[in-house]
């Protein structure tokens, strides 16, 4: 028995033996394979690190709206007081849109003003509107549901609302009603111009090249000589201009300072946005204060489509065509007809105020 037993120790011990180094190579390879493994989570780690600060900095790092310029810093935006004291702060921009009995016109503006203002959700809109019965009011409520977007504000003192919803901004951008956009463009690259040139007394959406009639005296329109600036735009001498190109403060398109404007629209007397724009023009020399310049894009973003008149302040010229009188407008609207400003896009103009179909 005690042989027996003294024989088989042997085996029995090289079979452990067998079975410890096999154990040994297996915890080894485990070892190893954990390794690896360890380091590819670690590298992965690194990797998915990286690959998320870079999408962190895209991100942050993301385009404005403007296509065709960065933004420029706010404070490049406002000129700095030559005193050498602290500017206002004040929000970029401010657009006001005039309004009367015009539901129907007064969606279009705002329909393709954004479509085509490719940045316009960056910046304050308000419609400074009036209405001469329930029947009109009635349409405004309704666009107001349309554009919650667009503060609108019914006319009580048009000075001093004018006045209050001009001063908090740096620009202001005036539109009437009857005023379609038909181009994309950027509101920022309009400010990153007139803040890069001191000699701008602004920036006008409706002029241009094109241009070359003058619907409201009835002639031809001649274009001055131009310089080409930033973002492809031009830049000429108003004060030595015709017609609509020597006419530089108005109030159907076109972006100005604030502060070249409220010193003045205080001690001046208006009640509408008819005797805003005559009293502006009337004095564009004061209100320049020597900026004999005017800037427009190379082809124009807006126009007026002059169909009605819905004013007696001034006579001025429109259409005749009783089926785009305020009242027939004002029916189509209620019946849920909508101008297609789609239609008009890339529409180039050959006049400021241009009478084109509407339906």
């Amino acid at each position: 028995m005690s042989q027996t037993v003294v024989k088989r120790k042997p085996a029995a011990n090289k079979r452990m033996k067998r079975q410890s180094k096999k154990t040994n190579r297996t915890s080894a390879n485990t070892r190893r394979r954990a390794s690896r493994k360890g380091k590819k989570l670690l590298r992965s780690n690194r990797i998915n690190k990286r690959a998320r600060g870079w999408k962190r900095g895209i991100l942050a790092r993301k385009a404005p709206a403007a296509p065709i310029a960065p933004t420029a810093p706010a404070s490049s935006l406002v000129e700095q007081p030559s005193d050498g004291g602290a500017a206002p702060i004040l929000i970029p921009l401010t657009g006001i849109i005039f309004s009367k009995d015009r539901a129907l016109q007064l969606d279009a503006a705002l329909r393709s003003l954004y479509l085509h203002a490719l940045d316009i959700s960056n910046f304050h809109m308000r419609v400074l509107y009036k209405t001469s019965s329930d029947f009109y009011e009635s349409q405004y409520e309704r666009l107001k549901n349309e554009y919650p977007m667009v503060q609108f504000i019914k006319e009580e003192q048009f000075k001093e609302q004018v006045i209050a919803s001009m001063e908090p901004y740096a620009y202001v951008l005036f539109i009437v009603d009857d005023c379609m956009f038909v181009r994309d463009f950027t509101l920022q690259s309009v400010m990153n111009t007139l803040a890069a040139h001191n000699d701008l007394i602004g920036f006008s959406l409706r002029l241009g090249p094109n241009i070359r009639y003058c619907y409201t005296m009835s002639a031809e329109q001649s274009i001055p000589w131009h310089h080409i600036i930033e973002y492809g735009y031009r830049k000429f001498d108003w004060t030595s201009a015709q017609y609509e190109f020597g006419y530089p403060i108005e109030v159907s398109s076109s972006v100005y300072r604030t502060t070249n404007l409220l010193p003045h629209l205080k001690n001046l007397d208006f009640s509408n946005p008819n005797t805003l724009e005559g009293c502006m023009a009337g004095r564009a020399q004061e209100l320049s204060e020597g900026r004999q310049f005017l800037a427009c894009s190379e082809v124009s973003l807006a126009f007026c489509n002059p169909l009605n008149v819905v004013q007696n302040v001034y006579d001025n010229r429109a259409g005749s065509n009783k089926e785009n009188s305020p009242q027939e407008l004002a029916l189509l609207f209620e019946n849920g007809d909508r101008i297609n400003v789609n239609k008009y896009a890339n529409y180039i103009p050959a006049a400021c105020h241009e009478q084109v179909d509407i339906f």
